[in-house]
């Protein structure tokens, strides 16, 4: 189904629809927003008895987390360090990829540790 995405691209008509699209979403944060604002992802796993644990991940705002992590990714990849197939970040490059962009920190809590300061 990839030739006829790609020959409807061709159309002169479907890229103008597809520019219009993309001209109506709201933009993004200015730079000065970018630079005040952070991202936190927060996270709770749960077993059969109740027993949980939280995890916090800290970091910079959301569009500078995309683009350092994407530097990163591909530094590794010409590297010759990324596997072949598909794979997710996590998957090809582990778990603690993340916390090689600057200003990334992961908080995991003790079992029934509550993190949110919630309960």
């Amino acid at each position: 189904y990839l030739k006829y995405i790609n020959w409807l691209l061709r159309m002169n008509w479907v890229r103008q629809l597809a520019q219009r699209r993309v001209d109506r979403a709201p933009a993004g944060p200015t730079p000065e927003q970018r630079k005040k604002g952070a991202c936190l992802v927060w996270g709770q796993v749960t077993d059969e008895q109740g027993k949980f644990r939280q995890g916090l991940l800290s970091g910079p705002e959301g569009y500078d987390l995309t683009a350092h992590s994407s530097l990163i990714i591909a530094k590794k990849v010409l590297e010759g360090q990324a596997p072949t197939g598909y794979h997710t970040p996590s998957t090809a490059f582990g778990p603690e990829l993340i916390l090689e962009v600057p200003g990334t920190q992961w908080q995991l809590g003790a079992a029934n540790e509550d993190l949110t300061g919630e309960q």
